[in-house]
C-alpha cells in the first residue's frame, strides 16, 4: 500500500484485525495513509512493535488520533525535525525544513495561554480559536481563497496541542548537536505565523557541517505557495542534486 512521510505507523494485518474488535475507534487512523513517522513514533515509549498487545495499542491510539485531529504542515514539519534529532543514522540523504515551527510569531494573549496551560491537564479536548489569519500564508489570493475554502481546514487548537506543541519547540531549540542529516533551511522574513527569528537562532548553533540557510525576505509564511515561488522550488531542487550526486 502507499506510505505517507508522516502518520500513523503501518501494522501487520492480522493485528490490526484484532485491535479493530477489540479497540473501540481504532479505525479511524486508517482515515489517513500511513507514516514512516509520525507523533506516536516520536511520543509513544511503550510501542508493541507488530506484537498484539491492546493495552499499549490503546494507549498509542490516542497519539494517532491526536495527530489526526491536529495535523497540519507545520505539525508534520515539525515531526519530520524532531524524528531526524531522534534517529539520526536513518538512511537520508538531506532534508530541507520550509519555515519549521520552532516559535510562535501570533502573540498570544497571557490569558489565554495561562487558561490553555490550566486546560491542557483537566479538558485537554476543549476547543479554542487559533486566531489564524489566512491573508497571512501568501501574498498569492488564490492560495488565500483555496486554504478558506478547504473543507478539511478549520481554525481551533486544543489546549494540548498548545502545551504539546510549546514543549515540543522547546525540546528541539535546546538541542545544538544530533542532527547529522545535511539540513537546508528555508525561511521566509515576513512570517506573521512562526518566528523566523527563532529558526535563523536555531540554525546558527546548530552543530552540523553541511547545511544551508535561505531567506526570502518579502515572503509570507509559506514560500512553496507564495509569488516568485519559482526559486524556493530550484533551491530545493539544486539541494537534492548536489546530495543525490554525492550519494
Amino acid at each position: 500500500g502507499d506510505l505517507s512521510l508522516i502518520g500513523p505507523r503501518p501494522e501487520f494485518p492480522e493485528p490490526v484485525k484484532k485491535y479493530s474488535e477489540a479497540i473501540p475507534y481504532y479505525n479511524v487512523r486508517h482515515l489517513i495513509k500511513p507514516g514512516l513517522s509520525g507523533w506516536a513514533q516520536i511520543y509513544h515509549e511503550n510501542h508493541p512493535h507488530h506484537m498484539a498487545d491492546i493495552v499499549e495499542t490503546r494507549n498509542k491510539l490516542s497519539y494517532d488520533l491526536y495527530y489526526i485531529k491536529h495535523r497540519s504542515l507545520l505539525l508534520d514539519v515539525k515531526i519530520a525535525l524532531r524524528t531526524l534529532h531522534l534517529w539520526p543514522d536513518l538512511p537520508v540523504f538531506s532534508a530541507t525544513f520550509s519555515a519549521p515551527l520552532l516559535g510562535v510569531k501570533l502573540p498570544v494573549p497571557w490569558v489565554k495561554k495561562t487558561l490553555g496551560q490550566i486546560l491542557s491537564k483537566f479538558w485537554g479536548s476543549f476547543q479554542m480559536s487559533s486566531e489564524l489569519d489566512a491573508a497571512l500564508l501568501s501574498h498569492d489570493p488564490n492560495v488565500t481563497k483555496a486554504y478558506r475554502s478547504d473543507y478539511w481546514v478549520h481554525q481551533k487548537i486544543t489546549p494540548r496541542f498548545f502545551t504539546e506543541m510549546t514543549a515540543a519547540m522547546a525540546d528541539t531549540l535546546s538541542r545544538s548537536s544530533g542532527l547529522k542529516v545535511p539540513a537546508q533551511f528555508l525561511v521566509p522574513m515576513q512570517d506573521q505565523i512562526v518566528d523566523s527569528e527563532m529558526t535563523i537562532q536555531y540554525f546558527e548553533k546548530l552543530q552540523l557541517k553541511d547545511k544551508r540557510l535561505k531567506t526570502y525576505p518579502e515572503f509570507f509564511h509559506e514560500p512553496f505557495n507564495e509569488v516568485g515561488k519559482d526559486q524556493v522550488f530550484e533551491d530545493l531542487k539544486q539541494w537534492i542534486q548536489i546530495h543525490t550526486m554525492k550519494s
